[in-house]
């Protein structure tokens, strides 16, 4: 049966211009780097003070990568990360809605939020979020036997939380703030502009791939753009946000749980 208008999704309504779109993106994410590099860097010199003299010295120490590192795994608690989210997906949600309402002049609605989202459509997001867990394992163990096994740089740091304290500030952080940033700016902007001039595969499959790159982290590219490709089909089929914020948190939920529960097996 043909699509109807009223079946369209408010995003899909909409005709946002590809500069606008891209400035969006751009600065929202450029401003979550910069906050989250001030807050590391903040915390890093309160800890380590002597990192200054380190890091202008000529020549550099030729440690200096492996202390950065060690600095780096010793200073990333639970309540750090907490803080670095706050800071890092606090600006990105703030300026992803000021700049879709001044680039795009887009209202609520129209990147999924104040869209009416029945139970079944939430129950789909968690639905989703468990599928996406067995497909992106299934990515990555295909990846590691064809490439080797590699551990993802925030599995490592997980890894070194321990007790119910830290769980709380790491669920807050990986299952409450990010999946509500990220869905804002990933599917509710991106996908959006994307799906508005593309086929919808397409536009599913590129923002999935933004998405992806945007963890930097080379060895979870192709699993999170797998999975950020299902989380475009989702928004696409509800045309809500919260389905998506629900399957993004869930699938966060379930990995940070097999880290604190048997960190042996999270890679």
């Amino acid at each position: 049966m043909q699509e109807t208008v009223e079946e369209r999704p408010p995003f899909l309504k909409s005709e946002w211009s590809a500069a606008g779109c891209g400035l969006v993106g751009c600065f929202s994410y450029a401003l979550f780097a910069i906050a989250q590099v001030v807050a590391f860097a903040i915390v890093l010199l309160r800890a380590h003070p002597e990192a200054v003299r380190l890091f202008t010295e000529q020549p550099p120490p030729s440690n200096l990568s492996e202390l950065v590192q060690q600095w780096t795994i010793q200073i990333s608690s639970a309540q750090n990360l907490f803080w670095f989210a706050v800071a890092g997906d606090g600006f990105m949600i703030i300026f992803a809605l000021i700049f879709a309402a001044a680039f795009l002049n887009a209202k609520g609605r129209e990147i999924g939020l104040g869209v009416k989202t029945t139970a079944a459509q939430l129950g789909l997001g968690i639905a989703a979020g468990l599928a996406l867990v067995l497909l992106a394992d299934l990515v990555t163990a295909g990846q590691a036997k064809v490439l080797g096994p590699h551990p993802q740089a925030v599995a490592e740091i997980l890894k070194t939380h321990k007790g119910g304290v830290s769980f709380v500030f790491d669920f807050l952080s990986v299952g409450v703030i990010a999946p509500f940033a990220e869905e804002l700016l990933f599917r509710g902007v991106i996908f959006a502009g994307l799906a508005q001039r593309l086929p919808l595969y397409w536009a599913a499959a590129i923002s999935g791939v933004i998405f992806g790159a945007a963890h930097l982290d080379p060895w979870s590219i192709v699993p999170l753009a797998v999975v950020g490709t299902g989380l475009a089909l989702l928004y696409r089929r509800t045309g809500s946000l919260w389905p998506n914020v629900l399957a993004h948190a869930t699938f966060n939920t379930f990995s940070l749980v097999l880290v604190y529960l048997f960190p042996q097996l999270a890679t």
